[in-house]
């Protein structure tokens, strides 16, 4: 799905793919790559946001995401220039250059 980056689907479905423009509902938990937890949506609350709206998901999740469908799950990694690249987050919990790896699971796509 994009140079350097990795996606497995560990739970495939048949429903609904996502869709520019569609509302998705998904769960997500983020790490470093020595596995410390850096980012999640809190148990039973599902980030929910419009697919294909700028500054709503990093660049290598977005390009993910158009891969899945409504049930799925995955497992993505992403260099840090499809993550946050030279920056780093805003908050500085992610540092510049920092590869980072997504369990994801897309709960609905309507």
């Amino acid at each position: 799905f994009a140079t350097n980056a990795f996606l497995e689907i560990t739970q495939p479905t048949n429903l609904d793919s996502v869709k520019k423009g569609k509302k998705i509902k998904l769960f997500y938990k983020g790490y470093f790559l020595d596995g410390t937890l850096v980012d999640y949506t809190p148990h039973n609350w599902a980030f929910e946001f419009t697919y294909g709206q700028e500054g709503q998901l990093i660049e290598g999740l977005q390009l993910a995401l158009r891969k899945l469908k409504k049930g799925e799950k995955a497992k993505i990694i992403l260099p840090s220039q499809l993550a946050f690249g030279s920056e780093g987050s805003s908050n500085g919990a992610i540092p510049p250059y920092t590869p980072l790896v997504y369990q994801i699971e897309i709960q609905d796509v309507k």
